[in-house]
């Protein structure tokens, strides 16, 4: 089984905003705002959630495996977006979907995706799985006997029992290769049939229709969604702007020294012109990338530009006597608090999460009986 197969670059779920300087962050002496987060563990094993609630409770322990039956194909990917907990897998013509709502705990499970597994007409193989709040979508690989391969949209909508069909005539022969979905919108990456160009093509989910095909040029690497607008990021330096209900190009501009991201689309947390991103360390080097915050009008990192997890390491290893290595990360932009994954450094399976802050701050360590390859802020508690 592979699971997982394709790792987000960044954190998922844009959930909120910064509006404070560096110089308004929290002092390390001050008692920090409570973080509530979720973590979660299980990349070779059960699927483990790992929920902080109160500074004053024990970590919430929940086996998901079991609690939502999880049960995978060959291939699979985890989401989490708008406080919901995803597992998608597939494989030929099978599909599930299991869903989690994180904060009432709902759960919802949907075996074989509109009937697919049973159609009979045309072979066809499942090439992925994505979903959002209302809708839930299917690319696949139709191969009608005497003619070439089609690369097709399923698109069901589980709170109707609707399922649409849509042909993707120009994708290539290697189809979908990333999707991305916000409300009613979804954008789809595929490379052009004869030409192998980039494409983004904005696919209106209620009525299965294809509402315009961005080229974005040779020099694109990847894209998010800043609400209405999908930013695309540039070999060249720069980005470039298109408001998804305008239908036309927006605002463009330089951004030195703009971390490189993974081919594709993504998640990330906004606030204006900061995004949340990923700086990476030069390598080799015991550190692979901490959270920064990039501004794209001024073309620079606002904070978190320059290295400080190797102090936060050795301030975690004076306090607990054990040096941590780090892992994936979620940060809230409001207040500037960052909560970072991590293992002891002796070579047991044991970890936690560390609350810090960009000056690599140990505002709080939330010790848990596993390693996460996780972490999920949910909601931050002003004292």
């Amino acid at each position: 089984m592979k699971l997982f197969n394709r790792c987000l670059p960044l954190v998922l779920a844009a959930l909120t905003c910064f509006t404070c300087s560096r110089e308004e962050a929290i002092p390390s002496e001050a008692a920090p705002p409570m973080v509530r987060f979720t973590a979660l563990a299980g990349a070779t094993g059960p699927q483990i959630q790992m929920d902080r609630n109160r500074s004053s409770d024990p970590p919430l322990i929940q086996n998901l495996s079991e609690e939502m039956g999880l049960s995978f194909f060959q291939f699979a990917r985890r989401e989490v977006f708008e406080n919901t907990l995803a597992y998608y897998t597939w494989e030929g013509q099978k599909s599930r979907a299991y869903l989690k709502d994180l904060n009432s705990g709902n759960i919802t499970a949907i075996e074989d995706l509109c009937g697919f597994a049973s159609e009979t007409d045309t072979p066809k193989e499942i090439r992925g799985l994505y979903g959002g709040l209302e809708y839930l979508v299917l690319p696949y690989t139709a191969f009608p006997q005497g003619s070439t391969p089609e690369t097709r949209l399923r698109i069901h909508h589980p709170a109707s029992g609707s399922c649409t069909d849509l042909l993707l005539a120009e994708a290539g022969p290697q189809g979908v290769l990333d999707a991305l979905i916000q409300q009613d919108l979804l954008i789809l990456y595929y490379r052009r049939a004869g030409t192998d160009e980039p494409v983004l093509a904005l696919v209106d989910l209620p009525t299965a229709s294809v509402l315009t095909q961005v080229n974005p040029g040779p020099e694109w690497t990847s894209a998010c969604l800043r609400d209405s607008e999908l930013l695309m990021f540039r070999t060249d330096g720069t980005y470039l702007a298109f408001h998804t209900g305008l239908l036309q190009f927006g605002e463009s501009g330089p951004i030195p020294n703009f971390p490189a991201q993974a081919e594709g689309l993504f998640r990330t947390r906004f606030s204006g012109e900061d995004l949340l991103v990923s700086y990476i360390y030069q390598q080799p080097s015991l550190f692979f990338a901490q959270p920064a915050i990039y501004n794209l009008k001024a073309g620079a990192f606002a904070a978190g530009g320059e290295p400080y997890l190797p102090l936060l390491q050795a301030r975690m290893e004076q306090q607990t006597g054990s040096r941590p290595l780090f892992g994936q990360f979620d940060a809230d932009l409001e207040t500037g608090l960052i909560a970072i994954a991590y293992v002891k450094g002796d070579g047991t399976p044991e970890g936690g999460v560390v609350i810090t802050d960009f000056e690599g701050s140990v505002l709080d360590i939330v010790s848990l009986p596993l390693v996460p390859d996780a972490v999920y802020i949910r909601e931050v508690e002003r004292p």
